[in-house]
Parts: C-alpha cells; structure tokens; sequence
C-alpha cells in the first residue's frame, strides 16, 4: 500500500511540473501561440480579450499545478492527512470537469483518466491511514 501511494504521488509530481509548464506557456508565450493560431488560418481576432482570457487560463492551470504538486510532496513526505483531503476535492474538481465534458459534448478520455487516477490515490491515502500508523 505505501509503495503503491508513494509511486502515484511521484507521477502527481510529474504531472503537476507538465501542468505547471503548460500553464506557464499560456502565460507567456500567448502572443507566439496566436501567431502560430494565424499563421494556419484561424482567425482569432484582436489580440487584447483573447490574450487576457488565455493568460487567465493560464494562471488557474498554474494555481492548479502548484496545489497538485503539493498534494505529491506532501504524499512523499508522509503527510497523508493533507493528501487525503487534497485528493478528495481534485476527484470532485474532475467530476465536475467530467460532467461539463459530457454536457458540452467535448472529449471525455482526459477527464475519465484524471477521475480514475485521483480516485486510486483517494483510496490509497484513506487505507495508508487507516493501516499504516508511521505517518
């Protein structure tokens, strides 16, 4: 069980530093991204609200990033009480993302991905303390 919890809170780690990275390109790589978006015929229109609403996109996907990869150092830390309940409001943010996804009739494989891998480490962490007293 530790071992199991303590490889996905390594992969939380990795795929909260892609995240971060991501965010931060949306930040500040905005105006490349549109002109890379013109240069192949999308037209997106005047640089000002677009670029404001794509930086802000970024800054929740940084802010978002960051409380994932708290979440992993706190579970490799031995924290357990934190990842638990970290973990539990990510399952309800990706239930959430996961309904929209239904309802807009965008592609789901992302979310049902994310909802079953923060469902393992919520389950993970809830039998870490319920099994183990080390933390």
């Amino acid at each position: 069980m530790k071992i199991a919890f303590k490889i996905f809170s390594v992969l939380l780690i990795i795929a909260s530093a892609v995240q971060i990275g991501i965010g931060a390109l949306l930040i500040f790589a905005t105006d490349m991204l549109f002109e890379l978006a013109g240069e192949s015929g999308v037209n997106i229109g005047s640089f000002g609200a677009a670029g404001m609403i794509v930086s802000v996109v970024g800054v929740i996907v940084v802010v978002v990033g960051v409380l994932m990869l708290m979440t992993g150092i706190n579970g490799m830390r031995g924290r357990i009480e934190k990842c638990k309940k970290f973990a539990f409001g990510f399952l309800i943010l990706t239930a959430v993302n996961f309904v929209l996804s239904i309802v807009k009739d965008t592609n789901t494989s992302s979310a049902v991905l994310w909802l079953l891998f923060f469902g393992v480490y919520y389950f993970l962490a809830k039998m870490y303390m319920k099994y183990d007293n080390s933390y």
